[in-house]
C-alpha cells in the first residue's frame, strides 16, 4: 500500500502548542511512531511531503527512521530542508540509506516536489499548496503538507492537505484509499457547483 503525509516534526520542542496537537509534547515522537505503524506495515510505500524532523543528527533522525514502518521517501520542507542535507552528507550523500534489517530504507529526495502516478492516476506532491499544477484541469490529484491541517479549499480543483495535523487523518499516513475517496466526493462536488446544485 502507498501512504502519504508530511509535516510530523519530529524533535519540534513546540510543536504541540503550535498544532494544537492532544498530547504532551514530551510524547510527541513516540505517539507519531505509534499512530504511523497502526497503519503502515513493513511492505507499506510512505511518502513524507516535508518537515520530517524540524532538527536532529544522524544519529536520531537514524532512531526515528528505524523505529518506522515501510520504505520511506522524505522530500524537502522548509524545515528540514538544511537537516536533510546534514543527514545526507552524514550518509555519505547516499540517496537510498538502508534503515532496518528488514531490508526496507529510507529515500532522500531532495525537491519539494514531485509528478508521479499512483494507480494509473496523475498525482503531484508538494510540501506546499498550489493553486495551479501541471494537469490541474486535467484530474491530476495534487497533496500538500506545510499548513498544518488550516486551509480548507473550496474551487481550486482535486486538492488536499495530507499533513498529520489535518484531523481526516487522525495524525497518521493517510493511506492512497483514503485520498481517493476524498478526491471522489471532491469531484462529485465540483460537478455539483457546475451543474448550479
Amino acid at each position: 500500500m502507498i501512504y502519504f503525509t508530511a509535516d510530523p516534526h519530529f524533535a519540534h520542542k513546540h510543536v504541540c502548542r503550535i498544532c494544537a496537537r492532544p498530547w504532551p509534547q514530551e510524547d510527541n515522537d513516540a505517539q507519531l511512531i505509534r499512530r504511523w505503524n497502526a497503519v503502515v506495515t513493513a511492505k507499506d510505500t510512505v511518502y513524507v511531503l516535508g518537515d520530517f524532523s524540524f532538527a536532529g543528527s544522524k544519529i536520531y533522525w537514524a532512531s526515528i527512521l528505524e523505529q518506522l514502518n515501510g520504505v520511506i521517501y522524505l522530500l524537502e520542507g522548509n524545515h528540514d530542508r538544511k537537516a536533510l542535507a546534514r543527514f545526507r552528507k552524514e550518509c555519505a550523500n547516499e540517496i537510498l540509506i538502508p534503515k532496518k534489517q528488514d531490508g526496507n530504507s529510507v529515500v532522500i529526495l531532495p525537491l519539494p516536489q514531485i509528478e508521479m502516478r499512483v494507480e494509473n492516476y496523475p498525482v503531484t506532491i508538494n510540501h506546499y499548496p498550489m493553486r495551479s499544477w501541471n494537469g490541474l484541469c486535467h484530474g491530476t490529484y495534487h497533496l500538500f503538507g506545510h499548513v498544518h491541517g488550516r486551509l480548507d479549499w473550496e474551487d481550486i480543483g482535486l486538492s488536499v492537505d495530507v499533513g498529520v495535523d489535518n484531523p481526516r487523518w487522525n495524525y497518521a499516513p493517510a493511506s492512497w484509499a483514503q485520498v481517493q475517496a476524498y478526491m471522489e466526493k471532491e469531484k462529485q462536488r465540483i460537478e455539483e457547483r457546475k451543474n448550479g446544485q
